[in-house]
Parts: C-alpha cells; sequence; structure tokens
C-alpha cells in the first residue's frame, strides 16, 4: 500500500512562501528566519525536504501542492533528476506505474578505459558499480551493452514485479 503524501494548507503556503526555479524561499521574515530564505535541506539521497507549519515534506511535493490545487500522493521527476523540483519536471504517477518505472533498464553506457584504450560497459546496481569485461574495439562493446539491455532488469527485479504487480 502506497504511503499518502501528507495533506498541505495550500493558502497558507501560498501566502508564505515565492517559488522560483524549483525551490520555495520565505515571503517574509520572522524569528530565526529571514525573508528569501530558501526552504529546505538537501538529504543524502539527493531528494530535498522542507519543514513547513510543523510538518517535514519533500520539496517536490510542496512545489506541487504550490502549484496545483489537487492531491498528488506520488511524483514523478521527468528527468530522474530527484533535486531538480521544477513544476515542469514534475508529474503525478501511479505506486503501480512509479514501481514499473524504477524496474526499467536503464541506458548502460560505455566507458573508455584511458590507461590502456580498452572498452567495457559499466551500470549501477545496488548502489555499485558493475563492469563487464574488456574490449579492444567499442563495437564489442557496443554489441555487449545491447545484450545486457535485452536481458532486462535481472532475475530478482523481475521476480519482484511478478509477485507483487497485477
Amino acid at each position: 500500500m502506497p504511503i499518502k503524501a501528507k495533506k498541505v494548507d495550500r493558502v497558507k503556503l501560498r501566502a508564505l512562501t515565492v517559488y522560483r526555479d524549483g525551490h520555495l524561499y520565505r515571503a517574509s521574515g520572522g524569528p530565526g528566519w529571514r525573508q528569501g530564505q530558501r526552504l529546505g535541506w538537501q538529504r543524502r539521497d539527493r531528494y530535498w525536504q522542507a519543514s513547513f507549519d510543523g510538518k517535514t515534506y519533500y520539496l517536490h511535493q510542496l512545489v506541487w501542492a504550490w502549484h496545483n490545487d489537487c492531491d498528488a500522493d506520488i511524483l514523478n521527476h521527468i528527468n530522474e533528476d530527484k533535486s531538480d523540483n521544477r513544476i515542469e519536471n514534475l508529474e503525478p504517477i501511479s505506486n503501480r506505474d512509479n514501481v514499473l518505472y524504477s524496474m526499467q533498464p536503464r541506458e548502460l553506457p560505455v566507458n573508455v578505459q584511458e590507461r590502456c584504450g580498452r572498452f567495457r560497459c559499466s551500470w549501477n546496481q545496488d548502489g555499485k558499480t558493475r563492469n563487464t569485461s574488456t574490449w579492444d574495439t567499442i563495437e564489442e562493446a557496443l554489441e555487449e551493452r545491447d545484450q545486457l539491455k535485452k536481458r532486462g532488469p535481472g532475475p530478482l527485479l523481475m521476480s519482484l514485479k511478478d509477485h507483487f504487480l497485477p
């Protein structure tokens, strides 16, 4: 079951903040903060959070609430940059679509090992960089990359998808 986003008092949010380039700023000063001060802090996972009205929110949820009168429990960052909270980069998404989207295989870049002029495929998995063998030509490395793309996200993620999604 998806976690429901906290309800935001939109009238109060718009009265106390100003939106500019993906961030919210204090519209006026007060105890402990000054006018124009940016709301929030960036977490290690690159998401921004902000305290507002005694609660902590993801900043992208506040930006969405500032611009829209409808709630969105889950928002997708279209360009996949978690720190980019511009309204044009946010779209509401269902929990099912969000899980499916996260399981999509990503482009696997081919990196050149400059010290020996060889090629390899590398990608991130579970927060670690994984590599294939090295190749003499870029054509061989591209062929390996295409084979990896065809295999999909891997057996573990496929089994999770089969068990939890209709």
